[in-house]
């Protein structure tokens, strides 16, 4: 008994997950991790309590030495203690007002205004700095204006692991929804304000880059924004579960449509398709509950993660993972102003990681740095929607992220991007303007040491500019 004691004392909460198969094409990658958690547990039946299954691991209890063992388990990649993850939100900024729904409402009268070249475009006067400078070059002329295509992010799905969102904000136009909440004993909405303001800047129809995006809730943090590596594995896995299934489901339709062309009769075919997509509908909603739109199925999925925590080597394993899968990563870098490659998810190479600028095209002071920031964004002073329908100008890489989440998802409307695809693409379109740090010594400003500064390194900062241009050339 004191032995049993003893063992269970000295658990800890653990994430494990498996190898992937050698070579996918020969094996269904499903059935071998069914038959992976079957193995785990008959061999380890009484040393390992299991919490959470996922689609390529699982959460459980259990001690040192039987992680040991598990560790030296050919069908084990990687295991690790769950620790703790915080938003990546520059809290102790002086910015952090609070705006009622009304007086922003009142600042944004002007409708967005449609005007025709060969393609559809809006423009949007009064729009927020951050989004009017990603519609800019080189020069920001602090023109608080935004240009964007029709259709800006239709057809995607954007995942915000996050505190939450208030789905019912004026801002989101009936397109948020609950995916899951994995915070115990919590309600379902957003309790901190963080998770619907990452929202407001991917996908709001006044604070927003892709005005028509689908933008769907993982909660994961808790109202003080705080959670657990463990929650974000389960919130990664509820995505890839999700993007699976509507992979499969469009396959579905790809061959129902492929089968109905052999039906002659008009009045047949249209009742056979109605009668089967029916069915797929009524097998979509009942698998997800919350998802009851009658829209056609969104192909492609959008990760965002503004939050950040030490480095963990099991999150970078499973964004890997996810990517495979098709599922795109905007992610914050962080803001201890530090190498960004010491902190998660900030590290992962197959994310893009974001650093934050102020208005002035300078690296804000809080920022993370160093090469695994692959690009940077506005993140200082961005106003967007907050809980309790209100607004609220906030600063963090945790605001920068979501400007190139809803850039991604702009992209992901007009092409089918792979991952690395639509990351490369993304950086070879960002403009080199982004300077180091405003806090310059008086030594590198003065002459002749100001010649030798003003040819230092600039970084890329990203925009939907390019885009645009090439929408109103080729359609």
């Amino acid at each position: 008994m004191f032995l049993f004691l003893t063992s269970i004392y000295c658990s800890a909460n653990y994430i494990v997950m498996y190898k992937e198969p050698d070579n996918k094409s020969d094996v269904n990658e499903k059935i071998l991790y069914e038959d992976n958690y079957t193995h785990i547990m008959n061999e380890y039946k009484d040393e390992v309590i299991i919490k959470n299954k996922m689609r390529n691991g699982f959460i459980a209890i259990f001690n040192e030495n039987t992680k040991k063992k598990l560790e030296k388990d050919s069908k084990i990649a990687i295991i690790e203690k769950d620790a703790k993850i915080n938003i990546a939100y520059k809290n102790s900024s002086p910015i952090d007002i609070a705006m009622p729904f009304e007086i922003f409402e009142n600042s944004k009268k002007d409708n967005p205004k449609k005007y025709f070249t060969k393609n559809s475009f809006y423009y949007q006067k009064n729009a927020p700095w951050g989004i009017s400078r990603i519609v800019n070059g080189k020069n920001f002329k602090h023109k608080e204006s935004y240009v964007y295509p029709e259709n800006a992010g239709k057809m995607v799905d954007v995942y915000i692991i996050d505190t939450g969102i208030e789905i019912n904000h004026p801002e989101f136009q009936d397109r948020a929804r609950l995916g899951i909440n994995l915070v115990e004993g919590s309600v379902d909405t957003d309790e901190h304000g963080h998770g619907t303001h990452c929202a407001g800047v991917i996908g709001g129809k006044n604070t927003g880059i892709a005005k028509y995006v689908n933008l769907v809730a993982i909660k994961a943090l808790d109202k003080n924004g705080a959670g657990l590596i463990s929650r974000l594995m389960l919130g990664l896995d509820y995505v890839i579960q999700e993007h699976e299934l509507k992979r499969h489901l469009l396959e579905e339709e790809k061959n129902i449509g492929q089968i109905s062309s052999n039906i002659l009769d008009t009045r047949k075919k249209r009742t056979y398709l109605k009668k089967i997509f029916k069915k797929l509908r009524k097998n979509y909603n009942k698998n997800y509950k919350h998802h009851q739109s009658e829209e056609p199925i969104n192909k492609h999925s959008v990760i965002n993660m503004s939050v950040g925590g030490g480095k963990s080597a099991i999150l970078d394993y499973a964004i890997q993972y996810a990517t495979k899968q098709g599922i795109h990563f905007s992610v914050a870098a962080g803001n201890d102003h530090k190498n960004a490659c010491a902190y998660s998810p900030g590290s992962s190479k197959k994310a893009l990681t974001v650093g934050a600028t102020t208005r002035n095209d300078k690296v804000a002071f809080f920022s993370n740095y160093g090469e695994c920031v692959k690009i940077f964004a506005p993140g200082v002073n961005i106003s967007s929607s907050w809980i309790k329908n209100s607004y609220k100008i906030a600063s963090g890489t945790s605001m920068a992220a979501p400007h190139v989440t809803g850039i991604m998802a702009v992209y992901l409307t007009f092409d089918n991007y792979k991952p690395n695809e639509l990351m490369e693409q993304i950086k070879k379109d960002a403009y080199s303007v982004v300077e180091d740090t405003e806090d310059k010594t008086l030594l590198s400003q003065t002459w002749p040491f100001n010649l030798v500064f003003k040819n230092e390194k600039k970084y890329p900062l990203v925009s939907l500019k390019p885009l645009l241009m090439r929408l109103k050339k080729n359609k």
